[in-house]
């Protein structure tokens, strides 16, 4: 992730992605700048975006929650259109052609702390091609415009369907819970947290 003003940067390397992943490493970069924007412009991929469109982009369900736990607006590019996002498309390359040019790692999470290690140390420090400003310096102008973090974080779950049963049950993780006034034979939504399930109305999102 890289803010638009200061082109202060996240970067992580994930051995894949998943809307999970997707969802935690928005998380993790708004508290590694210690706040949070107000919109944030990404790409149509499917962890983000179920179906693109101008007006209204159908978001992933577990990315949208997580915007909506940190008040953010998704602005999805238009698709065939990479200027939309050029100061991302910007720091990828900057990225692979500067800090990872030659180099092997020996594990993933020596390859984020040096990569962490280098934001920190040079690519901050450095005075940015666009700008002819100094990173670090700009981001200390933008930084007390990002809005506070929320107390607690965002707690990541997996979004299933299923069918209410006759007993009014529906079954998720090899176990059954209680779905009333859900209608028997209806389809339900139930987020699957670490300790806890919500069901939900399949198209409002509401709770049971």
């Amino acid at each position: 992730m890289t803010l638009r003003y200061s082109r202060r940067s996240f970067r992580r390397v994930v051995w894949k992605s998943s809307q999970q992943v997707w969802a935690q490493l928005h998380e993790e970069a708004f508290r590694y700048f210690g706040g949070v924007p107000s919109y944030v412009v990404l790409d149509n991929l499917k962890e983000g975006v179920l179906k693109p469109d101008l007006y209204e982009p159908q978001l992933n369900p577990i990315y949208s929650a997580m915007l909506a736990h940190y008040a953010v607006v998704a602005d999805p590019a238009r698709v065939a259109d990479p200027n939309r996002k050029g100061c991302v498309e910007n720091a990828i390359q900057h990225t692979q052609g500067t800090a990872l040019a030659g180099r092997r790692f020996e594990t993933l999470e020596a390859q984020n702390e040096f990569l962490r290690h280098w934001e920190e140390n040079w690519a901050s420090k450095r005075i940015h091609g666009s700008t002819r400003r100094q990173v670090e310096a700009m981001f200390q102008e933008e930084k007390p415009h990002l809005r506070p973090l929320p107390v607690a974080p965002f707690r990541i779950f997996t979004e299933v369907v299923r069918t209410v049963c006759d007993d009014t049950t529906v079954r998720a993780d090899n176990s059954y819970y209680a779905a009333r006034p859900a209608p028997i034979g209806s389809q339900v939504v139930v987020r699957i947290y670490t300790t806890t399930i919500e069901i939900r109305d399949r198209h409002t999102r509401a709770g049971i």
